[in-house]
């Protein structure tokens, strides 16, 4: 028994070395991409002799490891480098065949390794480290980043039909690669607001982006997973209109984005649930709610963008250059909040649309007055009395607050609706600050008694309806 140990470990050390010096041989005589293919294709063979090893599988293993490790040493280190990769030189045939090659023979080794799930899952991934490796030498630009969401998007169809984690995984792993190269490289986040040098390329890159997020989203539904992916999809689509679009045109598309989103919400919500969902797993949320935050992250970034460049808050005292730009954006922003009140999936986010639309109404409505009453604009008519034209505006601007105010209040009142209600009352409040913080302030006599005079009135005037119209008391609950 003991010879026999002694003569079986003696045949296996004669058998490395003669698998060492082959290699070795093998190296002397051929060179380039032949070597890593030979290598390459001698770990496809002990993976199939593994089968009759017995005792020997584990040893096998190592034996193909080490030819499969000569093969991607030799296809990194010579015939694909990491240098000729970034500086775009290199044998380019030479490079493809090498990094093919290591990628079918350990794909070839996982399948013949199917037994020990751990062997199987590193060798899927170097045959997809491989893929990746050798779709960057191929391609560059955009079609490097179409193809990478490509292979995603097929990767994530082998893993929802086979169940395979290392496929599903791969999957994430070539949409992240596509994504950080599209921000690195193609359309940098620096760069996403000026002119890129190729906007049909730039675009194309974002748009596979977009696509392959949002397949991959499909191809899980009601996971994390897919929430992750829908998140990306809604950032590419933001991204790439930023890249598309400038100025006022920019903010009307998110709004316009934001209330096609809210309409796909009130669809989706009678939609059924996906499988995670439907098994009242509260951490993914429902389709409609997805479509819904999406909404609002459009929305904000299209309000975000009118009140940095379009209508500033500065606008309210000096006005703005372009009045209709602004006033378009900020009538899109309004549609939105109303489409919001309309289908918002629950009574807090339709009462929330309604106050934004509104809010935006009035905000467009005092920045025209202001712009309409500046020293360089075509003024309704010239300075009363002689009296500045700027600050004409400024008082009417008080007015139109006071006014508003008023009016919401009122309707608020007739119609029996608190946020109406308190809507009219924050902007009374508004307009009074406004009349003792800044006009008393800054305006001469005239203008500080016509800005007392008018929010006086307006407010005796809430103050006769809050008495004549005022709420009763809620009823009181049966016992």
């Amino acid at each position: 028994m003991r010879c026999g140990r002694v003569a079986r470990a003696f045949g296996l050390v004669l058998i490395a070395g003669a698998v060492a010096l082959g290699d070795i041989a093998f190296g002397l005589v051929f060179s380039g991409p032949v070597q890593a293919a030979g290598w390459a294709l001698s770990a496809v063979l002990i993976a199939g002799l593994r089968r009759f090893a017995g005792e020997d599988r584990d040893l096998l293993r190592l034996g193909l490891g080490a030819q499969l490790a000569l093969a991607a040493v030799h296809a990194v280190a010579i015939d694909a480098t990491p240098g000729a990769l970034v500086a775009g030189g290199g044998n380019l045939p030479t490079a493809v065949a090498a990094l093919a090659t290591l990628a079918l023979a350990a794909f070839a080794c996982a399948r013949l390794n199917q037994d020990r799930a751990a062997v199987r899952i590193a060798l899927d991934a170097v045959a997809l480290t491989a893929v990746a490796y050798l779709t960057a030498f191929a391609l560059d630009g955009a079609a490097l980043v179409t193809a990478w969401a490509m292979q995603a998007v097929a990767l994530g169809q082998v893993a929802r039909r086979q169940r395979d984690e290392v496929a599903a995984y791969g999957s994430l792993g070539f949409l992240a690669l596509a994504t950080g190269y599209l921000l690195a490289f193609d359309v940098s986040p620096g760069a996403a607001f000026d002119a890129p040098a190729a906007p049909g390329d730039a675009l194309l890159a974002v748009v596979a982006v977009a696509a392959a997020a949002f397949a991959r989203a499909r191809q899980l539904p009601g996971s994390v997973t897919a929430l992750a992916a829908d998140a990306l999809a809604a950032l590419m689509v933001a991204y790439g209109t930023a890249v598309a679009l400038a100025g006022p045109e920019l903010a009307i598309a998110w709004a316009a984005q934001a209330a096609a989103l809210v309409s796909l919400a009130a669809r989706l919500r009678g939609a059924p649930a996906p499988s995670a969902v439907a098994r009242g797993d509260d951490s993914v949320p429902e389709p409609h709610a997805v479509a819904f935050l999406a909404a609002l992250g459009f929305a904000a970034l299209a309000a975000l963008h009118v009140l940095a460049f379009e209508a500033p808050p500065g606008a309210l005292v000096e006005g703005v250059d372009g009045l209709t730009g602004a006033a378009g954006a900020l009538l899109a922003i309004a549609a939105t909040g109303l489409a919001t009140a309309r289908l918002g999936p629950e009574a807090r986010w339709r009462t929330a649309g309604a106050v934004a639309g509104a809010g935006a109404l009035v905000y467009l409505g005092s920045v025209a007055i202001v712009t309409a009453f500046q020293p360089d604009a075509l003024s309704f008519h010239p300075g009363l009395a002689g009296l500045e034209v700027r600050q004409e505006g400024q008082v009417l601007l008080s007015a139109f607050w006071g006014l508003v105010g008023l009016a919401a209040l009122i309707a608020g009142l007739v119609l029996q609706r608190a946020p109406a209600r308190i809507a009219g009352l924050g902007l009374l409040v508004l307009a009074l600050a406004k009349v003792f913080a800044f006009d008393l302030a800054s305006l001469d006599s005239i203008y500080r008694v016509l800005s007392l005079v008018g929010i006086g009135l307006v407010l005796l005037a809430g103050a006769f309806a809050w008495q004549r119209l005022r709420p009763g008391p809620p009823p009181a609950a049966v016992t």
